[in-house]
């Protein structure tokens, strides 16, 4: 065992020696220790290898958690060798700040925090780890979104090798690009790594038969409708293998990476690299890991992997009457049963007082979860609070939803008049249709209220162009999605959308197609994207001057010659508006890059803004949404929130003083006496062989077709010196960390370390660039993945003054005074199975424990609601009767 945990023991031992009689001894009690009760101070100095915390609602797990990373530090543990991970965002920012109030903000910085897609991404960051699974170190994050279209583009690709050559409906591909992604989501959240699935095609198939474990029977539907003819088509076992295959190498061609990739290629890469793994295992001695009855089998896998062996620690926390998360491949199992022969030495610890909700209402959670069989690992809740009653209130039953949201509203406003904000007050349904009648009825009657989830500001289009342009300039020759995404954003008459632009987006695609190049590397290929402090400062200056005069850039060429057509580009027949459009293109893309990372991601956006067009362009829109508010209005304040985000690092950057992955490694091989090899000789290593590794994207002479062209190298280096693009150790790829430590000024050599694999014919696929060191890492890069990371939780922390709206499933982790359950019917809660659910009674457990988790977000008042009727999908009203969970509440309350 550790000697951390050993000189724990010992403690513990000496505490236990029997002293003289009549003599008494007081320890002081550690700060971290004090205010917690018996069973929370007994799960946090547990000395077992592995510990498994069942924590009830409001039991104050997250103090524990916090409260164990205190112990190990106070233990002699350093802080470098401690991993905690979250689920969320928030729940990682809430550990930060208390584990910094118990042991100081210079100590618990470096501890590794965060979520587990997030650490991941760190992870791979690394240059042997990225060639590991065939990418480089500076790879893109595509979210949602970006890997609907490449699913789309996968979609296409496979149809035309099929002899299918009329393109297809947009909905209709939109659709079955859905479904083919819901599909390779399920096989990577339930596949371990070292099954290969994603090896070879034929393992791929294994996995793909419709009416297995991971592909329904039939096609999915949405709202009763016939799934489309393109839908049924793809729903076949070979096509399925085909489509999904092309998106995975889709995904590797475009160096990027999509959600699930994050955890599935981090746990092949340490199956098939044992070396990798076990250099992670000597850095994180501790893994802690909190909400684990959430996990998937990868994430399983990962915790597994690095503490499931007598070298590491194990502290997990979750609740399994909590797991609501299946859908997405979370499985209770995981922390019910399969620890147990997994990790050696577990020993269980139950945090049962609940410290949330009043009497009557945890007596009603605790019904709910009677109904037709309690679970084994369930612990009763212990009340704590004496000085509420906690009421449960059941209102009238309703003959419609309109008139169940106007009983709502009017039980709010009482509870309003009584003294609780509305800020306090929370209404939660199952289905997000059930919002809309609330937001009318609350409107009427003057409710101010927030509906959570209901528009991501991510996800609002003029983000996602924005966005976009940021992302092609920070990987201009491999970024296809982006590219596609604003090639005709403002208009350059190069869209898909009307048929003369179809017709030269057609031609520049198979003009590069035909010469081995990809869109991206014809339009950018050619591109000098060092950057320099001269350069960037002339060219911001031009720049500038241009917007104080309210006047855009007409003549991109004479501002910027480096972005005149020319190359295998210029040998293509162009109209002038194309020619124009293009070259306008090019000039954003390196203007964006250059001011970016010398002058801030947020100048560059405005620039870019002002000089494309694009906020010019909102401003003209005159339409009005239902509220009468201008649409253009509402557009250019998100664009302006986005400029404040990345005008504050502080909010995406660590701060300096915390250790990246380097430093880390480097103060535990000096703290243990190891002989281990450094990181940058690893890495270097990993250079010398990257041309020899089969992970690798391979390089093709076909890139090379064009004759004189060279694909242009992309550096950050103040002064001349950058790589010419036929050396070996292509420019820009960089040896790049792995945390958020830098200044915003980056001055790496171009001569800095080589990196991952890079073909000769793609060098500037290193993007935008980086050398060795996390300080070295681009501003927009770093930007960028944060984006990809943080979802909406920019805003969580905003307190607005309004009731809130939402699901259930986003009601978990919240707590508010008073709480109303609206729409408690059968087959609303529970939900009907769905048609592709292979195990009904799963999902039927499944629903119990998501009324659970409702009813126990409320402190001192429950409300529950159904009615007889209720208008469902395609607008018909069906007749509605009582949820089983609502008569258990009743029939044993009496």
């Amino acid at each position: 065992m550790l000697v951390a945990c050993a000189k724990v023991r010992a403690q513990h031992q000496l505490a236990a020696v029997p002293r003289p009689s009549g003599v008494s001894v007081t320890l002081p009690i550690p700060a971290f220790l004090q205010g917690l009760n018996e069973e929370q101070r007994h799960a946090v100095i547990c000395p077992a290898p592995a510990v498994r915390i069942t924590a009830g609602p409001g039991s104050g797990k997250t103090r524990v958690v916090a409260s164990r990373v205190a112990w190990l530090l106070d233990s002699g543990v350093p802080a470098w060798n401690i991993l905690l991970i979250t689920f969320t965002n928030k729940a990682a920012e809430e550990l930060k700040t208390r584990i910094a109030a118990a042991v100081g903000p210079e100590v618990s910085s470096k501890v590794m925090t965060g979520t587990f897609h997030s650490v991941c991404a760190r992870i791979l960051r690394r240059p042997d780890m990225a060639e590991a699974v065939g990418r480089t170190s500076d790879f893109t994050i595509q979210d949602n979104n970006d890997s609907l279209s490449t699913m789309q583009a996968a979609i296409k690709a496979v149809r035309l090798k099929s002899g299918h050559t009329g393109e297809p409906d947009s909905r209709e591909l939109k659709a079955a690009g859905k479904a083919m992604r819901a599909v390779a989501s399920r096989v990577k959240a339930a596949q371990p790594g070292h099954e290969r699935t994603w090896a070879d095609p034929k393992s791929l198939g294994r996995w793909l038969k419709p009416g297995g474990s991971y592909v329904a029977r039939s096609p999915p539907t949405s709202e009763g409708k016939v799934a489309s003819q393109l839908l049924r088509d793809l729903w076949d076992q070979n096509m399925l293998t085909r489509v999904l295959w092309t998106y995975s190498k889709k995904m590797q061609q475009a160096n990027a990476v999509d959600f699930e990739d994050l955890l599935s290629l981090v746990v092949s890469a340490w199956v098939e690299h044992p070396h990798l793994l076990e250099r992670h295992r000597k850095l994180w001695r501790h893994c802690l890991v909190d909400e684990f009855q959430d996990t998937n089998l990868p994430q399983y896998e990962i915790v597994k992997m690095l503490a499931g062996n007598e070298q590491a620690t194990a502290f997990v926390v979750g609740d399994p009457d909590q797991a609501i998360y299946s859908w997405r491949g979370a499985d209770a199992k995981h922390m019910d049963t399969r620890m147990e022969g997994d990790f050696p030495g577990l020993h269980t610890c139950h945090l049962r007082c609940n410290y949330r909700s009043g009497k009557q209402i945890l007596a009603a959670a605790e019904l709910v979860m009677s109904y037709k069989g309690t679970p084994e690992l369930h612990e009763e809740g212990l009340v704590m609070r004496k000085d509420i009653k906690g009421e449960v209130l059941l209102l009238p039953v309703a003959q419609d939803e309109v008139r169940e949201a106007q009983a709502v509203a009017l039980e709010l406003l009482r509870q309003k008049r009584a003294g609780v904000k509305w800020s306090e007050c929370a209404v939660l349904y199952r289905t997000n249709l059930q919002s809309r009648v609330f937001q009318d009825q609350f409107s009427r009657k003057g409710i101010p209220f927030t509906v959570v989830g209901d528009i991501a500001f991510w996800a609002a289009k003029e983000v996602r162009d924005v966005m976009a342009y940021l992302r092609l300039a920070s990987q201009p020759l491999t970024d296809v999605t982006a590219l596609e995404r604003i090639i005709n954003v403002p208009k350059r008459a190069i869209g898909t959308c009307r048929a003369s632009g179809a017709e030269h987006h057609a031609r520049l695609v198979a003009y590069a197609a035909s010469g081995g190049l990809t869109l991206p590397q014809l339009l950018f290929g050619d591109l000098d994207m060092q950057v320099t402090s001269a350069r960037v400062q002339k060219l911001k200056a031009v720049a500038v001057h241009q917007v104080q005069q309210e006047a855009g850039i007409q003549d991109w060429a004479s501002v910027m010659p480096e972005v005149q057509i020319r190359g295998p580009l210029a040998a293509l027949t162009l109209s002038k508006a194309v020619s124009r459009g293009l070259t306008q293109l090019r000039g954003l893309v390196l203007l964006t890059r250059l001011v970016a990372q010398r002058e801030g991601v947020h100048v560059a956006m405005k620039l870019l803004e002002l000089l494309s067009g694009y906020r010019d362009s909102l401003d003209k829109d005159d339409t009005r949404n239902s509220d009468g508010e201008l649409l253009s209005k509402i557009r250019c304040q998100r664009l302006d929130v986005l400029a404040n985000i990345a005008a504050n690092p502080s909010t995406w950057i660590t701060p300096a003083g915390l250790f990246d992955l380097q430093q880390q490694e480097d103060a535990s091989d000096r703290s243990s006496g190891e002989d281990v090899p450094s990181l940058s000789s690893a890495i270097s290593s990993s250079s010398s062989s990257s041309s020899r590794s089969s992970g690798s994207p391979k390089s093709s002479s076909s890139r090379r077709s064009f004759g004189p062209v060279k694909i242009a190298n992309f550096s950050f280096a103040d002064g001349d010196g950058a790589l010419d693009a036929d050396s070996s150790t292509p420019n820009g790829l960089g040896t790049m960390g792995m945390d958020d430590t830098a200044d915003t000024d980056i001055t790496s050599s171009s001569s800095g370390s080589g990196g991952g694999g890079q073909p000769e014919a793609t060098a500037a696929l290193g993007g935008d660039g980086g050398g060795g060191e996390e300080g070295e890492r681009p501003l927009l890069a770093r930007f960028l993945e944060h984006a990809s990371l943080v979802g909406d939780t920019i805003f969580e922390t905003q307190a607005v003054e309004a009731v809130q709206l939402m699901t259930l499933h986003s009601a978990k982790g919240l707590e508010f005074e008073v709480v109303a359950i609206a729409g408690f019917e059968e087959g609303l809660l529970p939900m009907d199975p769905r048609a592709d659910t292979t195990d009904v009674k799963a999902q039927q457990e499944e629903e119990k424990r998501l009324a659970y988790v409702g009813i126990t977000r409320a402190k001192a008042l429950l409300i529950l609601s159904y009615a007889t009727l209720r208008r469902k999908f395609g607008g018909r009203s069906e007749r509605c009767h009582p949820s089983p969970f609502l008569e258990q509440i009743i029939s044993r309350s009496r």
